[in-house]
């Protein structure tokens, strides 16, 4: 015997929360480790007094910061999609379902515990900005090798790029899913 779509539903949105939990812990630990990255090699370079030891760290600390921004990206899509499931299973019941994403997945982005959200976001940004310019400085000003600021350059400018896009495409992610969901919706 078949259970009802609305049960299918259910199980189909507990598992995205589900999925959704779990990419939000691995977006927090991919930016837990970039920061550990970048803090430890900046405390390693003002007790040793090398600024030199910043130059390896752009780039990877750049391409963490993308990697979590994309993670937040998919749990974005993950909630539209939720959020889309919580409103054909209300359609479907009659009444309410499901609350999470309607409820309570936006409280931290409404005052007054968004400031939190934002300083940081803030703080992390401005973070990796001054390992990054305290990096390129050194590769230019540190008289080594034409090849030394030409790699640095080539190694560093494309993960900042990523930075930049992933950022870009972390905020129009959720916009794009819910629209991208209305449209096969009408499809059908």
């Amino acid at each position: 015997m078949s259970s009802p779509p609305s049960d299918a539903r259910a199980r189909e949105a507990s598992a995205l929360l589900a999925a959704n939990q779990r990419l939000r812990v691995a977006a927090t630990w991919t930016f837990v480790l970039a920061a550990l990255l970048g803090g430890g090699g900046v405390v390693v370079a003002v007790v040793a007094r090398e600024l030199v030891v910043l130059l390896p760290l752009p780039a990877p600390t750049c391409l963490l910061y993308a990697l979590g921004l994309q993670q937040f990206a998919e749990v974005s899509v993950l909630g539209s999609a939720r959020r889309r499931l919580e409103l054909v299973l209300a359609a479907e019941l009659e009444g309410e379902a499901l609350f999470y994403e309607r409820d309570v997945a936006g409280v931290r982005q409404r005052e007054p515990l968004v400031a939190s959200v934002r300083v940081l976001q803030a703080a992390w940004s401005l973070a990796v900005l001054a390992t990054l310019i305290a990096a390129t400085w050194t590769a230019f000003q540190s008289g080594f090798e034409w090849w030394v600021p030409v790699g640095y350059c080539a190694v560093t400018a494309p993960a900042l790029l990523a930075v930049c896009l992933s950022y870009r495409d972390m905020l129009r992610s959720g916009r794009l899913a819910a629209e991208q969901l209305a449209v096969g919706e009408r499809s059908r």
